[in-house]
């Protein structure tokens, strides 16, 4: 093809397409019973072949029917509008994520549906309905925080709410492994093995009656378990001091004990100190993803020798917990709850929790489903569940490279003895019968029976991870030893 400047283009092996809406009008007014796929065909080559001259119509190789847009492909299209929208740059440096309930979804396609003018009116439904609302918002809303705007059914529409995202508070973890004095910590953590033993030991289980165990008898088998693994860290603690003894004599010639651990061995920040650092600068970072991998490089990790002592103090902390745990309940319910409808994590942080708490010498039943409303969950059963489960409590989010947030809210519960599947659908049935009220009117964006808890957690997904308590990270999703050290380290025991 040549143009008037005498310019050549070489068209060999190219698809040229053009789009018009010629013939448009004609296939939208169907005649007597003429329709479908057909009938558009007709119409369409017909306007085209009146409209071209001859030889440039004749060059056609098809013509090809659009065919109106359906529901579903509208729901497709708003999905798309949708992720474009919340994936602008302003968004992300917000770092704002959308979560979208079913049933709004079905009144902006219903605001923006029509089967002439296609996803245009669907794209100014969404700017007017949702992107506004939710601009004016955030323009209210802490900028330093990230948010979760959630869109619900109204009867004008759809109705927006924002929730900035809390931290959790940082926990005052009572023996710490990277303390100024290790020598101290070692005084206060035999106090309490001691302190635990001799109530154990006064309340001895007895023999087992016709076959049952009683709950006091469960109680006391735990925590003889635990006792004898925390007497076994403080064996392997020992044994290290004995090595460290050639370092130096005493008074009268006494060898003097090697030190619990060294400063240098520990390689930690001070944990509580820290946490409370990375909530502040978290809070200021531009980039989440590259203050979590910058997390995760600055923080040096403890060699085997302070590995060992912090593992000592740990379980002996979920030793006490266990201990007191008594009255607690034995069975809680774990539920997951995905925020975005187009990709959740659900599924994996249902595993892994599962994979931690049967490390931890818990029975555990899983439910994971495909369904579109993303609700996982746990069962999770055994003595001393439910002041760890409680701790697992709130948002955990998840980041992928260049995108938004993926928050998880996990809600812990009582537990009942019904099948796990159908205390899930009791859940999810009563935020749904919320949901309906809501889209009638007969109730308000502020009464969420399930909000946005506070954070947790941050899992990046070709990073870190990062525990906004005590401010530890792991180099990549945490391992179940290295999860069961972030949940441990969360612990709030005495250390009297």
């Amino acid at each position: 093809l040549t143009d008037g400047q005498g310019r050549t283009v070489d068209f060999r092996n190219t698809v040229i397409v053009m789009t018009s809406n010629l013939g448009a009008d004609t296939a939208a007014d169907r005649i007597g019973l003429a329709e479908g796929h057909d009938w558009r065909l007709w119409a369409y080559h017909k306007a085209a072949e009146a409209y071209f001259r001859p030889e440039f119509f004749n060059r056609i190789d098809r013509i090809v029917p659009f065919t109106p847009l359906t529901r579903t492909q509208m729901r497709e299209v708003a999905d798309l509008v949708l992720r474009r929208i919340f994936e602008r740059d302003g968004l992300v440096r917000r770092r704002v994520a959308l979560s979208v309930e079913p049933s709004a979804m079905e009144r902006i396609v219903d605001a923006g549906y029509h089967p002439r003018f296609g996803a245009r009116a669907l794209q100014r439904a969404i700017e007017s309905q949702l992107v506004q609302p939710v601009a004016a918002r955030l323009a209210e809303a802490r900028p330093d925080l990230p948010s979760v705007i959630t869109v619900y059914p109204h009867p004008t529409g759809v109705a927006t709410r924002v929730d900035p995202l809390e931290t959790a508070a940082a926990v005052a973890f009572p023996f710490d492994w990277a303390a100024e004095d290790p020598e101290l910590q070692w005084t206060q953590i035999e106090q309490v093995i001691a302190r635990v033993k001799a109530e154990c030991d006064s309340s001895r289980a007895g023999g087992v009656v016709s076959g049952t165990v009683s709950p006091e008898q469960l109680h006391y088998y735990a925590v003889r378990e635990q006792l004898m693994k925390v007497q076994a860290l403080r064996d392997q603690v020992r044994d290290q001091r004995k090595s460290r003894a050639v370092k130096g004599v005493g008074v009268g010639g006494a060898r003097v004990p090697g030190p619990v651990v060294t400063k240098a061995e520990v390689g930690y920040t001070k944990v509580n100190a820290y946490a409370a650092s990375t909530h502040r600068s978290l809070n200021a970072a531009r980039d989440i993803h590259d203050y979590l991998d910058e997390i995760a490089n600055a923080a040096p990790r403890p060699e085997a020798a302070a590995r060992v002592f912090q593992d000592f103090c740990l379980e002996t902390a979920w030793l006490e917990t266990l201990q007191n745990s008594f009255e607690q309940p034995q069975r809680a319910l774990v539920i997951v709850r995905g925020f975005s409808q187009r990709r959740s994590f659900a599924g994996y942080l249902v595993i892994r929790l599962a994979n931690l708490f049967q490390d931890l010498g818990f029975d555990v039943e899983r439910y994971i489903t495909e369904r579109s409303d993303q609700y996982t969950g746990l069962l999770i059963a055994g003595v001393g569940v439910w002041p760890l489960v409680s701790l697992e409590a709130g948002l955990h989010v998840f980041l992928r490279p260049q995108e938004t947030l993926y928050p998880l809210q996990l809600t812990v519960e009582i537990a009942s003895e019904a099948p796990l599947e159908e205390q899930i659908d009791l859940f999810v049935k009563r935020r749904s019968d919320w949901i309906a009220r809501l889209a009638t009117g007969r109730a308000t964006v502020d009464e969420e029976p399930d909000p946005p808890g506070r954070l947790l957690r941050f899992y990046n997904e070709l990073g870190s991870t990062l525990d906004l308590r005590t401010g530890q990270s792991t180099p990549g999703f945490p391992t179940t030893q290295e999860h069961r050290r972030l949940l441990l380290s969360a612990l709030e025991v005495s250390a009297q």
